[in-house]
C-alpha cells in the first residue's frame, strides 16, 4: 500500500518465490514511475477504500510511511486486513520522529509520532494481537523528498524553512514497525 514509485517493492521481489507482488498507490505519476519494476504489477488505488479487491485474495500486506500522509490511518489498516487471507499478516512501518524542525516539517504533511501509535491503530482495525517495535538499524524517516516538500509547501511552509530542515537533519527515533496476523 502507498507504494509510490516502488522502493519498497524492489526490497520485497527477492523474498517472494512464486507469488505476485501487487502494489497500490493513489498518485497517479507514482505508479506509471513503478511500472518499470519486472515482476510487480501496480495500480492507481485509494488505501482508504480497497472494496474494488477480493476479500482474502493476498498473503500479506505491507505499507511503509503510509500512515502518516491518511486520513483514517486505521481504515488503511482495516482494508488491508480484509483483502489478506486468513492466516496472512498485516505490516506497517511507520515514523517516530522527536521535537525540532523534522517534527514540525512532519507535522505539516502527517504526524510525527505515529509510529508510537500502531498498537492503537491496529486495534481500531480489528488486529488488536500485534507486535510493535522500533525497526533496528532504520534510516531515519525524515521527510526529504520531492513530494513531502510540496505537501509542506502546500501546508503553509516556506521554502526557507524547508531549506533549514535539511540542512538540520539528524537522527531521529527511527521507524516503528507493527505486524498482526489476520484472523
Amino acid at each position: 500500500m502507498g507504494c509510490g514509485r516502488g522502493e519498497l517493492t524492489r526490497e520485497l521481489l527477492p523474498h517472494v518465490t512464486g507469488g505476485l507482488v501487487h502494489g497500490f498507490d493513489l498518485d497517479p505519476r507514482q505508479v506509471a514511475a513503478a511500472r518499470s519494476i519486472a515482476g510487480a504489477r501496480f495500480e492507481v488505488a485509494d488505501a482508504e477504500d480497497l472494496y474494488e479487491q477480493p476479500a482474502g485474495k493476498y498473503d500479506l500486506a505491507v505499507c511503509r510511511r503510509l500512515l502518516l500522509h491518511v486520513r483514517r490511518p486505521s481504515e488503511v489498516l482495516r482494508q488491508m486486513a480484509r483483502i489478506v487471507r486468513s492466516g496472512g499478516a498485516v505490516a506497517a512501518i511507520e515514523p517516530g520522529v522527536p521535537d525540532g524542525l523534522a517534527g514540525d516539517v512532519l507535522d505539516a504533511i502527517g504526524e510525527r509520532w505515529l509510529g508510537r501509535r500502531l498498537a492503537d491503530l491496529f486495534a481500531e482495525a480489528g488486529l488488536p494481537d500485534v507486535t510493535v517495535a522500533r525497526v533496528e538499524g532504520s534510516p531515519p524517516p525524515l521527510p526529504t523528498s520531492p513530494t513531502d516538500r510540496d505537501q509542506y509547501l502546500g501546508s503553509g511552509g516556506t521554502l526557507e524553512r524547508w531549506e533549514q530542515h535539511l540542512a538540520q537533519l539528524r537522527p531521529t527515533e527511527g521507524l516503528w514497525g507493527g505486524i498482526a496476523k489476520v484472523p
